[in-house]
């Protein structure tokens, strides 16, 4: 059994059932801040523990949604552009914000989609730690550095901002550290 057999995408009934909310969100648009994101760890109006409803309220529907195991009962994942929500089940009938990811790092700006707008801001691929540190300090963001996840390869390096968000650079040969991934666990 390959590692993906057991995603199982529920495309139609996942549109089906944000359409039974009874409320047009194809028009809703949000920007978010990265600056506020960094200081505070709010990413728009969303803070703290946030489900999959408040997320629906804010940014409408997902263009892309996936849910692992069966039934649709599982983990799922909400992509708006290179942006994505983790969700894991809590009460029932609730899925919880696990964490917010991109890995998503082109040559231009990170990219929204549906309702999800974002700011410019200068984290491409070739933004080194140093680069990202100094318009961080630019702007007010505190943020110090933090060893990245026990499992995690030798060529990583990680800073966490003051609010809660995780940016990690990964060493290329040649280039030196550039950045790979951005988490904030609510």
């Amino acid at each position: 059994m390959a590692a993906c057999d057991n995603v199982v995408h529920h495309v139609g009934e996942f549109n089906a059932n944000i359409s039974a909310l009874g409320e047009d969100m194809s028009q809703r648009s949000r920007s978010v801040c990265w600056i506020e994101f960094f200081k505070t760890g709010h990413f728009g109006p969303l803070s703290g523990a946030f489900g999959q409803q408040d997320v629906l309220a804010v940014f409408g529907a997902p263009p892309i949604g996936a849910t692992m195991g069966d039934g649709g009962d599982g983990p799922s994942i909400w992509k708006y552009g290179d942006i994505e929500f983790h969700f894991f089940p809590g009460e029932p009938g609730r899925k919880d914000a696990w964490m917010i990811f991109t890995d998503h790092f082109g040559g231009e700006d990170l990219r929204g989609a549906g309702g999800l707008e974002l700011e410019s801001a200068p984290l491409r691929a070739g933004s080194s730690p140093e680069s990202v540190e100094a318009w961080l300090g630019l702007n007010g963001v505190n943020w110090s550095a933090v060893d990245p996840k026990p499992h995690a390869a030798d060529d990583l390096s990680s800073i966490r901002t003051a609010g809660g968000v995780t940016l990690t650079f990964r060493s290329a040969e040649g280039l030196g550290a550039r950045i790979d991934s951005m988490i904030y666990e609510p």
